[in-house]
């Protein structure tokens, strides 16, 4: 209830916030909250199958990556060989080709020997 005070101001009084009047849509109400209810448990579940999907994509990406890794450490491992077994080969080469030098150089000081 409200009272007017003879200065104009307003009194509320606490007793009828407290009553609850029924409402006659209290009916339509529970209709649309239930609506609204299911709509929201839709919404979750919708959302709650597009994580799994994307959790289930977010797997196979991490196993693609996981396989693309270990092969990208296998042709590492395959040129480092590679690197190390050329300049293996680089080294003969320029050691024989030192020691040809060195035998032809002697050759040649042998032979210049027997000329004279």
């Amino acid at each position: 209830m409200i009272f007017k005070m003879a200065d104009g101001d307003e009194n509320h009084d606490n007793k009828d916030d407290e009553i609850n009047i029924p409402n006659q849509n209290n009916g339509e109400m529970d209709v649309e909250n239930n609506e609204e209810i299911q709509e929201l448990g839709d919404i979750v579940e919708h959302c709650s199958q597009e994580y799994m999907s994307l959790n289930s994509t977010l797997d196979q990406l991490d196993c693609c990556l996981d396989t693309l890794e270990q092969r990208n450490d296998g042709l590492y491992n395959q040129l480092k060989d590679l690197l190390d077994s050329t300049r293996n080969a680089r080294h003969e080469l320029q050691m024989l080709n030192s020691d040809g030098a060195a035998l032809s150089s002697s050759h040649q000081t042998e032979n210049l020997d027997s000329c004279k």
